[in-house]
């Protein structure tokens, strides 16, 4: 299972089953909705830093999106 949370100071954090797994300050938070839709297991669109990207070839059983306030 993997979890990211963006916290209300601007912190990445990243769980995996359930354990804190990775922390970084976000310097430059998008504050608006990007051009492209949320993909997942692929990239359709832009490239991720100018690179392509493989396809994620395994199975994705779930995906929740959830916004905390």
């Amino acid at each position: 299972t993997l979890k990211g949370v963006i916290t209300a100071d601007k912190k990445a954090e990243l769980y995996v089953n359930g354990g804190k797994a990775a922390a970084k300050k976000l310097d430059d938070l998008i504050t608006e909705n990007p051009i492209e839709a949320l993909q997942i297991g692929t990239d359709t669109g832009g490239k991720v830093n100018g690179e392509d990207q493989p396809i994620y070839k395994g199975w994705i059983e779930r995906i929740v999106i959830r916004r905390e306030k």
